[in-house]
Parts: structure tokens; C-alpha cells; sequence
């Protein structure tokens, strides 16, 4: 919601109203997600009846570490948002530094992860770079991107194709080849290491294969299965590439 609202141009009521939803939204968020730790986790509404004060159960599964990156992302997004030097800044900033020193410290539990929320974590800690001034973060956030997009290289075969997970060889599904390579596409964007660039390119090669011309999409099964999230995941990959190479050939 926050980068729809900077991208596009509304009336000052509708930029009213989506500023109060976003505020609403982090408020609950912060309000009622969060644990003991400081982590954020899932919660199930065991309110009764409409009248009732509301009632939330936290999940006592363990948290989702990509969760933290995505909540990370949205403090950095929303703080933006807020007059400059205000004290709720300064409270998101706080708080932003909180999850980034968790994330930082424990990105090893990210390496663990399937091939499709690693790539995800990528992605949001890239946009999340987009509204850090921080140097010295700036540069960790580097860190980690290059050490997430070094393990997606090692998880990719000969022939282009992405293994699920560290502990399974068989190849992730469609959408997350896609999701894999606009991560390396952007891993190359914020490090300017080549080499992920390339991986991107392999992967891509590949896609290129599974292209059906009668139908206009790309399909490894002959059941061709998309959601509107993944048609956005394969737009924004080949958009990202086509920017990526239109910038080299100037």
C-alpha cells in the first residue's frame, strides 16, 4: 500500500484514507502480533460476538522468519511516510534496528529455507534498501542479499532448473524460478556482482524453453495452474531483466 501510495498520483481524500488504513494496519501489527521476544507471529481471533472486545490467540508455533523481513520492509516503508524527526520516526526506527540486529545475527536460519521464501526475503530486503540512509545498514543489508543469492547459485543444476530446498533436489515449481531469478536480478542490481546476473540469465535461459506461443505463458505441466500473484511474479522478473538490459546496451 505504502509503494502504491508514492507511485500513484490520487485525490487528497483517497490519500487520506489509504494513509489511515496503512497506520491502522502497522497499529494492529505492533498492537497485537508481536511476542514476548519482540517477534512477529500469527494470531487467531477467538472473539465470540461482534460487540465483544476483540480477543487474539498468538500461534504458539515458532516464528516465520520471512515474516520479520516483511514486517522490517514495512517499518522502513511506513516511517517514510511520517514528518521527518517526528518521534513516531524515531519509534519505527527503533524498532526497524530491533528486527534488522535479530535478522542480521540470524540469517543462517534464512539459508535453511525453501528456495521460494529465500528468494522472497531477497526481494523484500532489496526494497527495503530503497528507504535506508544508513550506510553503515545499508551495507549489512548487502551482506545478507549476497549471501541469500550465493545460496540460490548453489541450488541451481546444469540445465537451469532450482532445487525446492537445501534438503530436496527436485525442482521448485514455475513460479519460484521466476521468484529466484528477479532475487539474483536484484542481488546484482544492489552488489553489482556479475556473477548473479549470470545465475539470473540461467535460469531465464531455461524459462524461455517452457514458453507455450499458442497460449501466450510460460508452462513446465501440461495443467497450466497461475493466480494473479503469480502472473505478477513472472511480469515483474522479465520487466526487471528488460531494465536491467536495456541499461546495458546504452
Amino acid at each position: 500500500m505504502i509503494s502504491l501510495l508514492n507511485q500513484q498520483p490520487t485525490t487528497e481524500a483517497k490519500d487520506f484514507i489509504i494513509r489511515r488504513q496503512i497506520k491502522n494496519f502497522i497499529d494492529f501489527l505492533t498492537g497485537y502480533l508481536r511476542n514476548k521476544d519482540g517477534l512477529f507471529v500469527d494470531a487467531e481471533d477467538k472473539t465470540k460476538f461482534i460487540g465483544d472486545n476483540l480477543k487474539l490467540k498468538q500461534n504458539s508455533k515458532e516464528f516465520d522468519f520471512l515474516d520479520q523481513v516483511l514486517v522490517f520492509e514495512a517499518f522502513m516503508a511506513y516511517k517514510e511516510t511520517l514528518k521527518e524527526n517526528s518521534e513516531k520516526v524515531k519509534m519505527y526506527k527503533l524498532d526497524g534496528e530491533k528486527i534488522f540486529k535479530f535478522l542480521y545475527e540470524n540469517f543462517n536460519l534464512a539459508l535453511e529455507l525453501t528456495t521460494r521464501n529465500l528468494s522472497l526475503i531477497i526481494s523484500s530486503l532489496y526494497r527495503a534498501s530503497k528507504y535506508i540512509k544508513d550506510e553503515e545498514v545499508l551495507t549489512s543489508i548487502c551482506e545478507l542479499i549476497a549471501l541469500g543469492c550465493a545460496e540460490i547459485e548453489s541450488r541451481i543444476k546444469i540445465t537451469g532448473e532450482i532445487e525446492k530446498s537445501p534438503n530436496n533436489f527436485l525442482p521448485a515449481s514455475l513460479i519460484t524460478h521466476f521468484r529466484a531469478a528477479s532475487a539474483l536480478l536484484e542481488g546484482y542490481l544492489i552488489t553489482k556482482i556479475e556473477k548473479f546476473k549470470i545465475s539470473a540469465e540461467r535460469i531465464l535461459n531455461m524459462l524461455l524453453e517452457t514458453f507455450n506461443e499458442t497460449l501466450g505463458i510460460f508452462a513446465i505441466e501440461d495443467e497450466v495452474k497461475y493466480s494473479i500473484r503469480d502472473a505478477a511474479e513472472v511480469i515483474k522478473c522479465l520487466y526487471t531483466y528488460f531494465l536491467i538490459k536495456r541499461t546495458i546496451n546504452y
